[in-house]
């Protein structure tokens, strides 16, 4: 049935916009032009008169085609004419909020979830009040009005929204509006070429490392080897009297060349010694921290623990450990210990920004996942008022959570204060991008399982230890409130479960890093559940909808099954089974694999996903497979390791990127669904590393309960 959305309503949906529309402009680009004057309802569309519709996007397109998407929802509900929309990014502007995330920032796979009920109100009101104006003109009742493709239509009467414009605009936002049902569509749901996909072939479009200004200067960095502690300056080398030096300064994480080019800055900084200063920080190896992580999981340090969810729902630590003790006093137990390593974003684009410094305005052009923290960050390095912050965000050359960070803005913002009135880019280069990265914590999980007489699990206990990224990271953080970067509940109907979180404090810098607390949950749960079905002799994916009650999940499993069951098996194959729950959706990977003298093919992958209601089903599909790739390598082969500070990995190559000139075939099925639409960037990475790992187990290889798969011995070919 058709909702209703009131006034009231819609702008509380719509956190605290200044508005939507801007309607009547003449026929010219409105993007940072004076001589507009935003209506109340001026954020995100702007209606020519020429029919034109330009909508402006509040997040960030690094790939994951929301650059679309959100266009597509709002355009749905406006009946406009899909031709005719344009679309650009927007800069930092507080009044563009995700409603989830409650910021302007770019993540958890919050972009349609958070903006989906905003924008299609905004679509549906700006379609009332088009409708309102020509009947006005026509002097018929609102009621006789329809729309289509751009235009309004009564009887004879047809006007475009173009022509209807500067009228609508004049108009009251109306009191509700009916968003249409799902049969309605003609966007959501459908499929069209992406519109920025033409300008990334042909080079029209612009990512931060494309960015050029005259009179343009060009950074690089000198950093210290170690990947933590505070910089020093060892030896110039002679950088500062390069020809095209134009200045060698001290910036955030380093030194900054400033040059003429990048050749030049590069050249001589790789010229200077960069060290650190002494400190008394301990465990500087991945060794050290990987080695006092797994002994934090164990009961030795229950001193530590942070309940996570308790027995029953219980909330006392202390009582929901005994509980869970007691659940497994008199039947057969299973105990495992895990862990997964420190892992680099691996972003093609590295990372970069355009800063150009005045003395009375500074102005970003930044890939970013966090404009809003940028301008504020710019705000309070540069001391100007707000009003004289400019960022202009560019296309993002991937970012999976690195480009959340601002270090190489605040490197840019100081390179060029360093030059007033002359704008400078900053570039960093992969080796630096690798070893200075804010990494994928590594973690570690002990778990044990409790069953009854059929081998059911009756009872479940997980700790995990590792350092949290909400601690780090966020104002929200509370030492004693459930940590989600570290933990997650299980989607099975486990009768009694005991969850445990311990937060280890290191001085490894860490990050948001795809998928986040998903990528270690789900391979420990996958893995352990997976172990558990072998130790009773059963069928994995049985054994799985045994445990489930949600038929959402149990409909995702039951269609992998008839999509591996399509395939022909290879003698001398085997196959392994994974669960992934989160973003408001499921999705299940198989893998097959051939394991012959400890050398690993992986020969192909199906996905099924149910993420509610698709907005692209063929971007979705993409996304899910770009995201089973971006787990893949790190699972066969990924990990980041520390020796006395100093990164061993500095490219592609050996930190465990998966080659895509060497990928198996993937196979993806959507699953039709009435619910919400869920997050997809995401969707796919968790679950690739337990299906590899419980093929492998099924082929008869090692039950690998540590990742990378590449630590135990086997020689891992894709």
């Amino acid at each position: 049935m058709n909702i209703k959305i009131q006034r009231r309503e819609f702008l509380k949906g719509s956190v605290g916009l200044t508005g939507l529309f801007l309607f009547g402009c003449s026929n010219q680009k409105p993007v940072d032009t004076e001589d507009v004057i935003r209506s109340e309802l001026g954020v995100y569309l702007n209606i020519f008169s020429d029919g034109r519709v330009l909508f402006e996007t509040p997040n960030a397109e690094m790939g994951q085609g929301t650059y679309d998407a959100l266009a597509k929802i709002l355009v749905e509900e406006l009946d406009a004419d899909w031709g005719k929309v344009e679309i650009t990014l927007s800069g930092a502007n507080a009044a563009m909020a995700n409603p989830k995330l409650f910021g302007q920032v770019t993540g958890n796979s919050d972009a349609v979830r958070g903006y989906f009920p905003v924008l299609r109100n905004a679509g549906a009101a700006a379609r009332s009040m088009l409708i309102q104006a020509a009947a006005e003109r026509w002097n018929v009742p609102s009621i006789e009005c329809t729309t289509e493709n751009g235009w309004v239509i009564s009887g004879s009467n047809r006007a475009s929204y173009g022509d209807l414009s500067e009228a609508a605009g004049k108009l009251s936002i109306p009191e509700n509006v009916t968003l249409k049902q799902a049969s309605e569509f003609k966007f959501i749901g459908h499929d069209f070429p992406r519109k920025e996909t033409a300008t990334k072939i042909t080079g029209e479009a612009i990512f931060g490392i494309d960015v050029m200004l005259p009179n343009m200067l060009t950074a690089a960095l000198a950093m210290p080897a170690e990947a933590w502690g505070k910089p020093k300056m060892v030896d110039d080398g002679g950088a500062s009297s390069v020809d095209g030096v134009k200045a060698v300064i001290p910036v955030f994480g380093g030194f900054a060349v400033i040059a003429d080019d990048f050749w030049t800055a590069k050249t001589a900084a790789e010229k200077i010694s960069v060290g650190i200063e002494e400190d008394d920080v301990q465990r500087n190896s991945s060794a050290e921290i990987q080695e006092h992580l797994s002994a934090m999981s164990g009961p030795q340090y229950d001193e530590h623990g942070v309940l996570f969810a308790g027995v029953n729902g219980g909330k006392d630590l202390a009582v929901s450990r005994v509980a869970f003790r007691s659940a497994i006093s008199n039947g057969k137990t299973l105990k495992l210990q895990q862990s997964v390593p420190f892992l680099a974003h691996g972003a093609l684009e590295p990372l970069c920004c355009t800063a150009q410094f005045d003395t009375n305005k500074l102005t970003l052009w930044a890939p970013t996942q966090t404009p809003k923290g940028v301008h504020a960050l710019a705000v309070k390095l540069s001391g100007l008022p707000k009003d004289s912050v400019e960022v202009h965000r560019t296309f993002l050359g991937g970012g999976f959570g690195r480009k959340w960070h601002t270090d190489f803005i605040q490197q840019s913002i100081e390179t060029a204060m360093a030059m007033p009135g002359r704008p400078v880019k900053l570039i960093w280069t992969r080796e630096q991008d690798t070893q200075h990265d804010f990494y994928r914590p590594a973690h570690a999980s002990h778990v044990e399982m409790g069953f009854d007489d059929n081998g059911k699990i009756t009872a479940w206990k997980n700790v995990i230890a590792g350092k949290s990224i909400s601690k780090t990271w966020s104002a929200f953080y509370k030492p004693e409130a459930p940590d989600r970067t570290l933990h997650k509940v299980p989607l099975y109907d486990f009768k009694t479960i005991h969850l445990e979180t311990r937060a280890v404090d290191s001085p490894v810098p860490i990050g948001y890093w795809r998928s986040v607390s998903h990528a270690h949950t789900c391979f420990f749960t996958e893995a352990a559940i997976d172990e558990a079905a072998t130790t009773w002799d059963r069928d994995p994916l049985e054994y799985r909808l045994e445990h489930l009650k949600d038929e959402r999940p149990r409909r995702v499993l039951k269609a992998l099954q008839e999509l591996m069951s399509k395939s022909e098996n290879d003698a001398g194959t085997s196959s392994g089974i994974a669960l992934m729950s989160g973003y408001d959706g499921f999705c299940a990977v198989g893998v097959q694999i051939t394991l012959a003298d400890q050398n690993l093919d992986v020969n192909k992958i199906w996905a099924v996903a149910d993420c509610g209601l698709v907005i692209d089903p063929e971007n979705a599909k993409r996304q899910i497979e770009g995201g089973i790739f971006y787990g893949l390598g790190p699972a066969l082969d990924g990990k980041i390791e520390f020796d006395e500070r100093k990164v061993q990995s500095s490219y592609f190559n050996d930190s465990g990127a998966s080659s895509p000139f060497a990928a198996p075939l993937v196979e993806i099925k959507l699953l039709p669904s009435d619910a919400p639409p869920g997050g997809i960037g995401e969707l796919g990475t968790p679950a690739i590393a337990p299906a590899l790992c419980n093929a492998i187990a099924a082929a008869g290889g090692p039950r690998i309960r540590d990742l990378p798969i590449s630590k135990a011995g086997l020689r891992v070919r894709v």
